[in-house]
């Protein structure tokens, strides 16, 4: 349950980041300029696990608010969602990159204000998006083991950490077991992303 709760934190918080950040990346920009926005988001990714968990250590441990963040689990969450980020960032790109920007502009020339236009027009067409980025970054976080062996705090851990002590001094049978309910955890996101988004498209199609 707590790997659950990491790994839903952790998806949310890198979905609302890379939101803005996919919206810049997918408008009509040079070539140039559309490049190096693409390798500033893939950076957190190219940076192993390990030192993504030192990083964090090294910088909230130096102020008071940052070591009570550290006793809580809440930071494997952020530093899970830092470090896949860019799976969020590219899935979000393509799905504002299939907009057309008459539909927006139609529904601010009818009165809508930018909110409404947002949340009537375009999020109904971004949404699979949405979906499919937290489906991903849930299960890429739910399986994070080096950052999260650095920073889970003193009463909390994860399915994958219990795993990696399990490999030295566990029992076979309870391992499998764990291994199975590994599976299944990663597995949740990708079947209810792909019911939801089967029924979007049958909606859509009828």
């Amino acid at each position: 349950l707590e790997t659950f709760r990491m790994a839903a934190l952790a998806a949310l918080l890198a979905v609302l980041a890379a939101a803005p950040y996919a919206r810049l990346l997918s408008m009509p920009r040079s070539r140039l300029l559309r490049g190096a926005l693409a390798l500033l988001a893939v950076l957190p990714l190219a940076i192993p696990g390990t030192l993504h968990g030192l990083a964090w250590l090294k910088t909230l441990v130096e102020y008071e608010w940052g070591r009570e963040l550290l006793k809580g689990p809440a930071v494997v969450s952020l530093a899970c969602a830092v470090r896949f980020f860019p799976f969020a960032v590219f899935l979000l790109a393509a799905a504002f990159e299939g907009l057309h920007p008459v539909l927006s502009e139609a529904a601010r020339g009818a009165g809508a204000s930018p909110w409404r236009a947002w949340w009537r027009v375009t999020f109904p067409l971004v949404y699979p998006g949405f979906v499919a980025a937290f489906a991903v970054v849930f299960a890429l976080a739910a399986g994070e083991l080096a950052a999260s062996i650095l920073l889970n705090p003193i009463g909390h851990t994860t399915l994958p950490v219990r795993l990696s002590s399990l490999l030295h001094f566990g029992k076979d049978e309870l391992l499998a077991a764990l291994c199975l309910v590994q599976v299944f955890l990663a597995l949740v996101p990708y079947l209810a992303a792909s019911v939801l988004l089967e029924r979007t498209l049958e909606a859509r199609m009828g």
